[in-house]
C-alpha cells in the first residue's frame, strides 16, 4: 500500500509542477494583455483630453482674433467718415472702443501708408514715421490686402517700439461720392486711405 502511494507521488509530482507552471504562465499572458489594454485605455483618454485642450486653445485663439479684427473694422470705418483726424480724436475713438483685448499693445494708423497716430502714444512712439512702402517683406502683403479688401495678420514678428507681436492690419477707405449717379444708385467711389493696425503682445496671446 504504501508502494502505491510513494509511486503515485513519483508519476504526480512533474504534472502537478508543469500543471502549475502551465497555470502562472496564463496567469502572467492574461496580467500582460490586461495591463497592455489598460495602458491603451489610458493612452486613448489622454489623447481625447489633449484634443480637448488643443481644440479650446484654438477656439480661444479665433475668439481673440475674431473680436479684434471687429475692433480694426470699426476704427477703419470711422477713419473712413473722418479722414482728416487728429492724434487726440484718434486716441479717444480708440479709447471709447470695446471689446479690446487685454493683450493689445496698441493701436496705429498710418495715412498715406505712413504711420503718423497711434494709441497709447507714449508706448508706441517708436513705431511713429514708419513707412510701409520702405518694408520690403511686409509691403507686397499690404498691397494685397487692398486689392481684396480683407484683413491680414503677420507675425510673430520683432516690433519697431521693442518685443515681438502679432500684428492686425485693416484697410481704410476714404469714401468719396461721384456725381449725381453714385448718390442716386446708392454707390460709391472708394480709395485708399492707409492702414490702421493692432498690435498684440505675442507672450501675453500666447498665455
Amino acid at each position: 500500500m504504501q508502494l502505491r502511494i510513494l509511486e503515485r507521488m513519483r508519476i504526480g509530482g512533474p504534472w502537478a509542477v508543469i500543471g502549475v507552471c502551465v497555470v502562472l504562465m496564463i496567469i502572467t499572458i492574461a496580467a500582460y494583455r490586461i495591463d497592455r489594454l489598460l495602458y491603451a485605455s489610458h493612452l486613448q483618454g489622454v489623447k481625447a483630453a489633449t484634443y480637448r485642450e488643443l481644440l479650446e486653445v484654438r477656439e480661444n485663439f479665433e475668439s481673440v482674433l475674431h473680436s479684434q479684427s471687429l475692433v480694426l473694422r470699426e476704427l477703419s470705418t470711422f477713419i473712413g467718415e473722418n479722414p482728416d483726424i487728429s492724434q487726440k480724436q484718434f486716441a479717444e475713438r480708440v479709447s471709447n472702443i470695446r471689446g479690446i483685448d487685454d493683450s493689445v499693445r496698441g493701436i496705429a494708423a498710418a495715412p498715406n501708408m505712413v504711420i503718423t497716430l497711434a494709441h497709447p502714444l507714449d508706448q508706441n512712439r517708436g513705431a511713429l514715421g514708419l513707412d510701409y512702402r520702405k518694408n520690403t517683406p511686409e509691403y507686397p502683403s499690404i498691397v494685397r490686402m487692398f486689392t481684396s479688401g480683407d484683413e491680414m495678420i503677420t507675425g510673430p514678428v520683432n516690433l519697431a517700439q521693442g518685443g515681438a507681436g502679432l500684428i492686425l492690419r485693416a484697410p481704410v477707405y476714404r469714401q468719396k461720392l461721384d456725381g449725381n449717379l453714385n448718390a442716386a444708385s446708392g454707390l460709391d467711389q472708394r480709395r485708399a486711405w492707409g492702414v490702421v493696425s493692432l498690435v498684440l503682445d505675442y507672450h501675453l496671446f500666447l498665455e
